[in-house]
């Protein structure tokens, strides 16, 4: 079990998801591994093969929560099943899985990658519901951590305030931005991001 296991792993580094796919489907069979890792496998090689928009991958990461007894496994899939549901729009359901996500990280001090991950989309969902005071404040948590989403929630943080007309904020969150660590960003995507600070800059000076 364990050899066909590492052997599925290995083809799903090389991106072969289909091949590996059909691996971790025969060690769903044999039961014998973790049974919600494995399913968070198989649903992430059928999302890395269809896409983000995936329901099958959704229904493989919903049962991976279920029953996995690894509470980073769990905490993967929530957040998975939080980004399906937010490609399809569903964004409060979307909501529920990426604050399910932080709180298993939470409760078990797993403050990592997954966790800003899932504080950033959730922020962004809430954000597509007009809950900006809501999405604020976690933009200005993700701002505390060294996670490569930091600049990009500055960037947020700027919309919101816009949204709820604190435009004296607003203008000092566009001040603070250039202050940010650009390091963990690709630098295409800073220049983008400082090209729409300046612009919102220019705008307040009219």
């Amino acid at each position: 079990m364990k050899n066909i296991y590492l052997a599925a792993l290995e083809l799903e580094e090389k991106k072969m998801f289909s091949s590996a796919y059909e691996m971790f489907q025969q060690c769903l069979k044999q039961g014998t591994a973790d049974i919600g890792d494995v399913l968070f496998h198989c649903g992430w090689c059928f999302e890395m093969q269809y896409g983000s928009e995936s329901e099958e991958a959704l229904i493989y990461y919903s049962e991976g929560i279920e029953v996995s007894d690894e509470n980073i496994c769990k905490m993967n899939c929530c957040f998975r099943s939080g980004w399906i549901l937010m490609h399809l729009k569903n964004y409060p359901k979307a909501v529920e899985n990426f604050i399910q996500s932080r709180t298993i990280g939470l409760q078990n001090q797993m403050i990592n990658s997954i966790y800003y991950d899932a504080s950033y989309w959730l922020a962004i969902c809430l954000e597509a519901q007009a809950y900006y005071l809501d999405a604020l404040k976690l933009h200005r948590e993700i701002q505390t951590s060294e996670n490569i989403n930091s600049i990009e929630s500055k960037w947020r943080e700027i919309c919101c305030l816009n949204q709820i007309g604190r435009y004296d904020l607003a203008l000092q969150a566009c001040n603070d931005f250039y202050s940010m660590n650009s390091n963990k960003i690709n630098k295409i995507r800073f220049i983008e991001l400082s090209s729409l600070v300046d612009r919102e800059k220019k705008y307040y000076f009219k």
